[in-house]
């Protein structure tokens, strides 16, 4: 007999598994992943980060961080500006075009999780709001 805690385990890899394969976003123009999504919406509540910011952030390391960057600079979504008491640093903001289609993906994202959600119910979806927060709380207390 398979424990609770086991099946627990096994549906939330599989449902994450499967909402990160589909929460990449597609458009005309660009598919981001999730990952590349994530930043750019740190970016976004930010304003403007440096590459450390990022790192930190996602306990990435540097080179993962300039990698991801460079795509997304490369896609005309970010810029990069060099720190006026500091050439080393570079801070790092959304373009217009970055902030457009961040938009049009977190629309994209609602929009699909929405047409998710509408198989719960209202109380469903309470109770599901409160797990994730306790969920989410807990995360960052523990050590996993």
């Amino acid at each position: 007999m398979v424990s609770l805690n086991n099946q627990l385990a096994e549906a939330t890899l599989k449902f994450f598994r499967l909402l990160r394969e589909k929460a990449a976003y597609k458009s005309k123009f660009v598919t981001l992943s999730i990952v590349q999504l994530h930043i750019l919406i740190f970016i976004a509540k930010q304003k403007s980060v440096k590459m450390n910011d990022i790192s930190n952030e996602f306990d990435i390391e540097m080179s993962t961080a300039t990698g991801v960057i460079n795509t997304l600079f490369k896609l005309k979504l970010v810029k990069r500006k060099e720190d006026p008491k500091d050439r080393r640093v570079v801070n790092i903001s959304l373009t217009s075009h970055g902030e457009k289609l961040l938009g049009e993906a977190k629309n994209h994202h609602n929009r699909r999780i929405g047409k998710l959600m509408s198989y719960l119910s209202e109380n469903d979806k309470q109770k599901l709001l409160q797990i994730l927060k306790t969920l989410e709380q807990k995360t960052r207390i523990i050590n996993l």
